[in-house]
């Protein structure tokens, strides 16, 4: 976890602040503001439906979207073009090809770059990230509860949110949290745990032993079956060898 204050201090920084973790939905806010800063300066140029596209992946935080972006223009190169443009010395784009949830990042970094957005609202891509953000859903697109962490409770008026969650690549899940608060501060709080950790918290809360659980349980994390009786997962995961997955779907073969 990072605190930064309005005027770029770092104010608090857990011991896990450095440590690189899997982005999950997080990356998208480097690859659209990328994808921005690149039309602003005339390298590429955007068609009709990229607005649309830029706005879902922030807003609810749309996989397809996602998806699209990273395909057209790139989405290991923007990482990389971002993490180098703002010293995000943490952060890197996917190893696998296509799989940009397993984008990796710190709690520094992703407060780095919000804080830098934040106190220069005119920098490439600042004013529509930060606006779409502002506008994030209680709901994503495919129906996952956004309410947790700075959404929990309903977020305080004019508050920038980005929330992500994966499991279980490594057998670890992630559930993160990051945003720019009204007054200018900047908070990042990145969950990274044992996936089966985790799966016992829950059943503890939904039991009843522990606090909060319901509609903000990580049980909505599991894969769950549809009529037919196809594993579906939650925010546009797939399922391997009965794991969720963030980004493009992966066979169930072995290795």
């Amino acid at each position: 976890m990072v605190v930064v204050d309005a005027a770029g201090r770092t104010v608090l920084a857990t011991a896990a602040a450095d440590r690189p973790v899997y982005t999950a939905s997080l990356v998208e806010l480097l690859v659209v503001q990328q994808v921005l800063a690149r039309q602003a300066v005339g390298v590429l140029g955007l068609g009709p439906a990229d607005g649309g596209l830029l706005e879902r992946a922030v807003t609810v935080s749309d996989d397809p979207a996602m998806n699209l972006l990273w395909d057209a223009y790139d989405g290991a190169d923007l990482v990389a073009t971002a993490a180098a443009s703002f010293g995000l010395t943490g952060t890197a784009a996917p190893d696998r090809v296509g799989q940009w949830g397993e984008s990796t990042t710190t709690a520094t970094d992703l407060a780095r770059f919000l804080a830098t957005l934040a106190e220069d609202p005119d920098a490439p891509g600042a004013a529509p990230v930060l606006g779409w953000m502002r506008a994030a859903a209680p709901l994503a697109s495919d129906g996952f509860d956004q309410r947790f962490g700075l959404l929990a409770g309903g977020a305080v008026p004019g508050t920038a949110v980005e929330q992500g969650w994966m499991c279980c690549v490594a057998d670890r899940r992630q559930l993160h949290s990051a945003g720019v608060l009204p007054d200018g501060r900047v908070v990042v709080v990145l969950a990274d745990a044992s996936s089966t950790l985790l799966g016992r918290a829950d059943a503890d809360r939904r039991r009843g032993r522990g606090r909060g659980g319901g509609r903000h349980g990580l049980s909505r994390c599991r894969p769950t079956r549809s009529g037919r009786g196809r594993p579906r997962c939650p925010h546009g995961a797939h399922v391997r060898r009965g794991r969720l997955h963030r980004g493009r779907p992966v066979s169930a073969r072995r290795g």
